[in-house]
């Protein structure tokens, strides 16, 4: 929107309209709105977005927690053997 505008205030001034300064005017407004509005939607869809990933990130930790705690109670219900060694210290 800010090219249009700029390109818009540029033709109204190197031209020899009558009504060049209404036109000038009318998308200096144009454009002050779009700068001034940027800021306060800038930071709503930034709010939006951190929230967002903040409840993924809690969810897949929350999964993440529940599959680890099923597997870490899966691994001591289960008894070893007492000869069980690891491959890693196997001679």
């Amino acid at each position: 929107m800010l090219p249009l505008a700029t390109r818009n205030i540029l033709d109204a001034v190197t031209g020899s309209s009558s009504h060049a300064l209404h036109t000038v005017i009318v998308w200096a407004v144009i454009a002050a709105i779009c700068l001034a509005q940027n800021i306060p939607v800038h930071t709503l869809y930034i709010r939006s977005i951190s929230r967002a990933m903040r409840e993924a990130q809690r969810d897949l930790r929350s999964a993440l927690v529940i599959r680890l705690q099923q597997l870490s109670i899966a691994f001591t219900a289960t008894p070893m053997r007492a000869d069980y060694r690891p491959s890693c210290f196997a001679m």
